[in-house]
């Protein structure tokens, strides 16, 4: 599925990504694991969490300690 919402989706999580982290942990490899699940579940959780949720205009990152 390729729509606007899954692109600001895999935009947004690649965002959130902590740079000390890029090289250790792939989400998009993790997202695409949820396909054995259903065939439709990574790009639901990309599409609504991170496209929908996460991509709001309110929402400000939170420091992390």
């Amino acid at each position: 599925m390729s729509t606007d919402r899954y692109q600001r989706g895999l935009d947004r999580m690649m965002e959130l990504v902590s740079t000390d982290h890029v090289n250790t942990f792939d989400h998009v490899k993790l997202v695409e694991s949820y396909k054995s699940l259903d065939a439709d579940l990574s790009d639901y959780i990309v599409s609504f969490a991170f496209g929908d949720i996460y991509s709001r205009n309110g929402l400000t990152p939170m420091p992390r300690s």
